[in-house]
């Protein structure tokens, strides 16, 4: 397959996705080999050609090409002859031209500093390029008592199907990218639509992989109500039994609803946060036998409405 006329800047990524009845079926990574987009190293008008299943396999392969700019080379003869005899002062066009060039041209790069910063597809808007990155989204150093190497970013809006990673950017360029799944080169998916708190740690366990948790913030609710009200709503509680709650795998809280705040509590309970407890049977959905991101990962794509393997949302010992 080919795409032709596709303007492209230093920094961007992109892979393809095949859309089939109405919904995302599969993605096509740039490396050709796992999970990495396609980085782009220069500026330019591309022609993209693709092959979803190279060399007969399952691995989509992408080839580039630079259109060339064809520059005009004519010029008069009187031009041309002008120009070697004539030693005339500059014209005041001449001179214009000069002083716009003494001034440096404000880049994106001279505007912020060394760092983390999220990037993505932020609350619908594709924000993948460095030349998008600014100071607002840049995490912070937080003080954890479990770990001396956590960032954090707080009150980001995101959408369901929203996208991210983490970048280090330093000396004007991308040093190195940190994927939100803990292993391989997969983004962040986002499942719910909501203002999030992000804490980020790129050496995750003090091991390569870099690693996030999610957190929603909660919409505070008025819970003013009469006396009366009250102690009507005490006396029923007393005499009423409470229902059963089904259990399915993957709901963490043991609400009896499978939501992103199941995959969060699970995030949680991995870096081993005080609190964040979990029934392990009902988390591992993927039937391995342990509780791991992978399990977490299952979750999100699940809420995506993506297919999955595994027994995500099934009842638990059915």
């Amino acid at each position: 397959y080919v795409l032709r006329e596709v303007e492209l800047k230093a920094g961007d990524e992109f892979k393809a996705i095949l859309y089939k009845d109405g919904a995302v079926d599969s993605y096509w990574y740039g490396s050709g080999e796992g999970n990495a987009n396609f980085l782009v190293t220069e500026d330019g008008t591309y022609t993209i050609y693709f092959q979803p299943y190279w060399n007969n396999g399952w691995n989509g392969h992408f080839w580039l090409q630079k259109e060339a700019v064809e520059e005009s080379t004519a010029a008069a003869p009187e031009e041309s002859t002008a120009a070697d005899d004539t030693t005339s002062p500059a014209t005041p066009d001449e001179e214009s031209v000069e002083e716009t060039t003494e001034e440096p041209e404000e880049t994106t790069s001279a505007a912020i500093a060394d760092g983390y910063y999220l990037v993505g597809s932020i609350s619908g808007v594709n924000l993948w390029s460095v030349a998008d990155v600014t100071a607002d989204r840049m995490f912070v150093k937080h003080d954890s008592e479990f770990s001396d190497n956590e960032y954090v970013l707080r009150e980001v809006e995101l959408k369901a199907g929203d996208e991210f990673k983490a970048i280090l950017y330093k000396d004007g360029a991308v040093d190195s990218y940190w994927y939100g799944s803990g292993e391989g080169n997969a983004n962040f998916l986002v499942t719910e639509d909501g203002t999030y708190t992000i804490y980020f740690q790129p050496y995750w366990n003090n091991g390569w992989n870099g690693h996030f948790w999610v957190v929603k913030e909660t919409v505070e609710e008025s819970t003013e109500e009469s006396v009366e009200e009250s102690v009507e709503a005490s006396t029923e509680a007393d005499t009423t039994a409470e229902p059963t709650i089904e259990q399915y795998y993957g709901d963490a809280n043991g609400d009896g609803v499978l939501d992103v705040t199941d995959a969060t509590l699970i995030q949680r309970n991995l870096a081993h946060i005080e609190g964040a407890e979990i029934n392990a049977a009902l988390c591992d959905v993927d039937g391995d036998g342990d509780v791991t991101i992978a399990d977490v990962t299952l979750i999100q794509r699940y809420l995506a409405k993506y297919k999955v393997d595994g027994r995500v949302a099934a009842k638990f010992g059915a």
